[in-house]
C-alpha cells in the first residue's frame, strides 16, 4: 500500500531543497510544488484499516501539516474521512518554512539579490556555489565583494596581498578563498585576461616568490659559498651563478634532498613538483649531467616529461621497474592518477609509466622516494 508517511517526505524534500535551491534562486522550478502523499483505495482501506489510521494520524500530528491538502472520503463501513492527499507548496519560501530553513531562504535570497544586482553576469556562478552562499560568514562575503572591487579598479597593482588596503586582507585569507576569487574573477572579466589559472597572473597580485631549495654537495663548490651547503634562492638567483657543477640532481622530495651525501662535482635541487619549470632556461644546467630522481607514480613520470621538454637530454634515476618491485610492501596509492600521453620518456620509463596506469602492480599505486631504502639509493646513484 503505497502509503508516504510525513518523515520519509521530510526526507524527500529536504534533498530537492539541497538540490534545487541554487535554481530556485534564479527564479526556476514549477510552483507551486505538488508532492502526492499516496491516497489508499478503498479497499485497501478496508483491509489495513490500524494502518491507514496511523498514516491519517501522523500526518495531522506532523510539523508539515499546514501545507497538506485533505479530501473527505464517504466509504461504507468505514464512515467519513479525511485524508491527506497531498502537500502543496506555493514557493521557495514555503518549502523553506516547511523544513525550519526560513531564515536560511530569507539570508540565501539576500545575499543572491545583493550579489546580482552588483554582478548580473555572476547569476549563474552563485547558484553553482548556493551551499558556500548559504554557509559563509557576512565579514568573508563583505571582504571578497571589496577585493574583487579593489582588484577591478586596480588591475596591474603588483602588489603582495597583504600590501591590498582593505581591513582584513591578507596572504593567508587569500590562500583560504583564492579559488573562489579566481572562479568569480574569471566570470566578471570573460575578456582581457579571464582564462589565466593563476589567481596572482589573473588578477594583477604579486605573487610570494618562489624560493628554491638546493644542498651543494661538492665541498669545493661549497667553499665558493663560504662553506655553506644549504640554500634557498629564487629561480634568477639561481640562474645567475657563475659556476658548473658537473651533476646536478633534481630530487622530489625535501626530507630526501636534506639526506643526500656529499658527491663530487655534484649539486642537488628539490622540493619542486609540478613547478619544475621554473627551472627552464638556465645555462649552466644545460651544460650538466642532469638527473631527475621523482616519486614512481603517474605525477612523478609527468614531471619528468616537463623537464625534458626544456632539457631533453635529463636522465631519470631510481624510477624503473627493478626499484618498484623491491619495494612494493611499501608503495600507496596515488589519490588522482593522470592518463596523460608522456611522448619524452624513454622505453624503460614508458613501460613503467603504462603498467602504472593499467594497474599491473596494484590499483593505482604510487612508491613514494621517502619510502626507498637508503642502502638501496646508495647503490643505485653510485652505479650512475
Amino acid at each position: 500500500m503505497p502509503l508516504t508517511d510525513p518523515e520519509t517526505l521530510y526526507t524527500r524534500l529536504t534533498k530537492r531543497w539541497r538540490n534545487q535551491r541554487g535554481r530556485w534562486l534564479c527564479g526556476d522550478g514549477q510552483w507551486p510544488l505538488g508532492l502526492a502523499l499516496g491516497v489508499p483505495t478503498q479497499q485497501q482501506a478496508r483491509d489495513h484499516w490500524s494502518a491507514v489510521e496511523a498514516w491519517i494520524s501522523a500526518w495531522r500530528r506532523s510539523p508539515l501539516a499546514a501545507w497538506v491538502e485533505w479530501q473527505v472520503r464517504q466509504w461504507p463501513g468505514l464512515g467519513r474521512q479525511e485524508l491527506p492527499t497531498r502537500l502543496l507548496l506555493a514557493a521557495p519560501g514555503e518549502v523553506a518554512s516547511a523544513l525550519g530553513q526560513a531564515d536560511a531562504w530569507q539570508r540565501l535570497t539576500s545575499r543572491f539579490s545583493r550579489l546580482s544586482t552588483r554582478w548580473p553576469i555572476l547569476t549563474e556562478r552563485l547558484a553553482a556555489e548556493v551551499d558556500w552562499l548559504d554557509a559563509v560568514d557576512e565579514e568573508d562575503l563583505d571582504r571578497l565583494i571589496a577585493l574583487l572591487d579593489w582588484l577591478d579598479a586596480n588591475p596591474r597593482s603588483g602588489l603582495y596581498p597583504r600590501q591590498v588596503p582593505l581591513a582584513g586582507m591578507d596572504t593567508k585569507w587569500l590562500e583560504a578563498h583564492r579559488g573562489r576569487v579566481l572562479r568569480w574573477w574569471k566570470v566578471l572579466h570573460t575578456e582581457g585576461g579571464g582564462d589565466s589559472d593563476d589567481i596572482y597572473q589573473s588578477t594583477g597580485l604579486c605573487p610570494s616568490p618562489l624560493m628554491i631549495p638546493i644542498k651543494v654537495l661538492d665541498q669545493r663548490l661549497a667553499a665558493r659559498l663560504g662553506g655553506v651547503h644549504l640554500l634557498h634562492l629564487e629561480r634568477d638567483a639561481l640562474a645567475a651563478f657563475d659556476w658548473q657543477p658537473e651533476e646536478v640532481l633534481i630530487v622530489e622530495n625535501q626530507q630526501t634532498g636534506w639526506a643526500l651525501e656529499p658527491r663530487q662535482g655534484t649539486v642537488a635541487i628539490f622540493g619542486l613538483g609540478m613547478a619544475i619549470e621554473r627551472l627552464a632556461g638556465i645555462s649552466w644546467l644545460a651544460k650538466a649531467r642532469l638527473t631527475y630522481w621523482g616519486d614512481i607514480d603517474t605525477h612523478g613520470f609527468a614531471i619528468l616529461d616537463r623537464l625534458r621538454a626544456h632539457y631533453p637530454k635529463a636522465h631519470s634515476l631510481l624510477m624503473d621497474e627493478a626499484t618498484l618491485e623491491a619495494h612494493l610492501a611499501l608503495a600507496v596509492t596515488e589519490r588522482t592518477p593522470t592518463r596523460a600521453t608522456l611522448p619524452r620518456l624513454t622505453a624503460e620509463e614508458g613501460q613503467v609509466y603504462q603498467g602504472l596506469i593499467a594497474h599491473h602492480w596494484g590499483d593505482r599505486l604510487r612508491l613514494e622516494q621517502e619510502r626507498i631504502s637508503w642502502a638501496w639509493v646508495r647503490e643505485m646513484w653510485g652505479e650512475c
